[in-house]
């Protein structure tokens, strides 16, 4: 569903062969069958294609006006709301129908205000749309690491009353960018592995850092487990 909200359709059997014959026929190293809905992915990206696309896409195509419509209903609504806290209340439950429908939950009552959205099971692809969907909403780009910056439904609407300009008391401003540095803060960061495989003896991340601030050239035999081995029926 994901990937289908992302312009990727699913291939067919018979297509995924005749793509498989298709490749085999190339002179091409690497080649990646992908079976792509253009119009959903041109109505993603408006006039911020990635160059990935731009031989498939036009580029510096403006979003449809429903958009800019959407946005103006949100900022009247929100202007309507007799408090800051009630305005905050109403980007909490946006964000909540967001974060629901990008995880696939049954309702914004499933998303808790204040959880962090990586317990809801929130990945990066995930963290890109959602924040792709949210972008939309209030009409600006908001951060590429929006999803991590402000891990929590409430916290990103903090986020939004701000692009929206609605927070109107600069003391306020600045207690929430305290609010965010020190969430920040405290977040906990842990290394839970690290490897590090080079040709030239690199065998560590030290090592492989000292061949970069020397200079040095990572250059080596093929591995052993490669010389004269066959898997099905072609020889490496």
């Amino acid at each position: 569903m994901r990937m289908r909200r992302q312009g990727v359709q699913p291939l067919s059997l018979q297509l995924g062969l005749e793509l498989l014959d298709a490749a085999l026929s190339l002179p091409d190293a690497v080649v990646i069958p992908v079976r792509l809905d253009v119009g959903v992915l041109q109505r993603q990206f408006g006039e911020d294609v990635p160059a990935l696309y731009r031989g498939l896409l036009r580029s510096g195509l403006k979003r449809a006006s429903a958009s800019s419509a959407d946005t103006n209903a949100l900022r009247g609504r929100l202007a309507s709301l007799a408090s800051e806290g009630e305005r905050l209340q109403a980007l909490v439950e946006l964000a909540q129908e967001d974060i629901a429908a990008v995880l696939a939950l049954p309702g914004a009552s499933s998303v808790p205000a204040d959880m962090p959205l990586k317990e809801l099971g929130l990945d990066s692809l995930m963290a890109v749309e959602l924040r792709n969907r949210l972008s939309g909403r209030v009409g600006t780009k908001l951060p590429t690491t929006m999803a991590f910056d402000y891990p929590t439904a409430r916290a990103m609407a903090r986020l939004l009353l701000e692009k929206l300009e609605l927070v109107r008391s600069p003391v306020h401003a600045e207690r929430l960018r305290t609010a965010y540095s020190s969430t920040a803060a405290s977040e906990a960061i842990a290394i839970v592995g690290m490897s590090c495989r080079a040709p030239g003896g690199l065998a560590s991340p030290e090592s492989y850092w000292s061949l970069l601030e020397n200079g040095g050239d990572g250059i080596g035999p093929l591995p052993r487990r490669w010389s004269g081995s066959c898997c099905g029926g072609w020889k490496w």
